[in-house]
């Protein structure tokens, strides 16, 4: 999951684009930060700029090959090839990337006869070429990827409102990439631009202004039990007779579900109490000696006690 703004300026004779570094995984459905030394907007030194992100280990191939190119190579066939050839590869290994939307994607800025365009490619539209630029003499902004629906209107207004002879696109930039900024999107701002006055080549943090939870301090959840098999998980997993510990920020979780039903008995940690409940049966806390209080599933409440019954209070109220 990554970010990658590209804007067209003066009639698509100038385009500044800039891509983050950080990278994310997904666990119980929640985003956890992982690193943010990821390179996704490649240059190879000759002229030849891409970004390539998604699936990790197979966005870093793709660039691979790409660098591998000569320049007379790189036509849209050979592209399209090893774009379908690697991402084949790695669904074979690992079928779960199927279950996830924009795994693989490119974009390869390209200039004829002095006007900017992009080409996209992206798996879930199989890689067909998408050819970008502005339509009109205001700047237009291409955004793709986790926060482009914050950062895209932020560019489009900023750099529209103002003066981009007098404005600093670079810090504009900068400013919609950290509200942008989240577990998936962030680390380091790489930048580049094809002015008038030539190549523009720049990078700087990302300011995090949210807090970010990253997965060094993420403890995984331990599950107990081969479970029954007759309720799973959206990921095929046992649900019924599996249980879970747990510790996300802030409680400490036990949480079992039964057999047949899946239904959460729970006993909950948490920074303001401690929870116990249960969805069905009973709650009962008791005694070896008998005593014992029983919340019953009818609502009804059974108090036993072997010996006696104190209740001790400044005022009774019976409501």
């Amino acid at each position: 999951m990554s970010l990658f703004c590209a804007a067209f300026f003066n009639g698509n004779r100038q385009i500044a684009m800039a891509a983050d570094t950080r990278t994310c995984t997904i666990i119980n459905g929640e985003k956890y930060q992982v690193s943010d030394d990821m390179t996704k907007l490649y240059d190879n030194g000759n002229g030849f700029v891409f970004y390539c992100s998604g699936e990790t280990e197979m966005s870093k191939e793709v660039a691979s090959k790409l660098f591998e190119l000569n320049t007379e190579n790189l036509h849209m066939e050979t592209i399209i090839k090893i774009l379908e050839n690697v991402y084949s590869k790695h669904i074979e290994l690992n079928p779960t990337i199927k279950d996830f939307k924009h795994t693989l994607q490119l974009v390869i800025p390209m200039q004829i006869d002095g006007l900017w365009s992009v080409v996209y490619f992206d798996n879930e539209n199989n890689f067909e070429p998408y050819l970008v630029r502005a339509a009109t003499n205001e700047v237009y902004v291409f955004a793709i990827g986790v926060g482009m629906h914050v950062a895209q209107p932020i560019l489009f207004n900023l750099l529209n409102n103002t003066n981009t002879k007098k404005v600093n696109v670079f810090d504009t930039f900068l400013d919609a990439f950290s509200k942008a900024a989240d577990e998936a999107c962030g680390g380091s701002l790489n930048y580049m631009a094809f002015t008038d006055d030539g190549i523009v080549n720049k990078s700087a943090p990302i300011p995090d202004v949210k807090h970010i939870k990253r997965f060094n301090k993420f403890t995984p959840p331990m599950e107990q039990g081969l479970g029954d098999g007759l309720i799973l998980n959206n990921d095929g997993s046992n649900k019924s007779g599996v249980a879970k510990i747990s510790k996300p920020n802030g409680l400490w979780s036990f949480i079992y579900n039964n057999n047949n039903s899946a239904q959460e008995r729970r006993l909950i940690f948490q920074d303001n109490g401690v929870e116990l409940s249960t969805e069905t049966g009973d709650i009962i806390i008791a005694h070896d000696n008998g005593s014992l209080i029983r919340m019953m599933h009818n609502g009804d409440i059974e108090i036993k006690s072997q010996g006696k019954i104190k209740i001790t209070g400044g005022e009774y109220l019976f409501e």
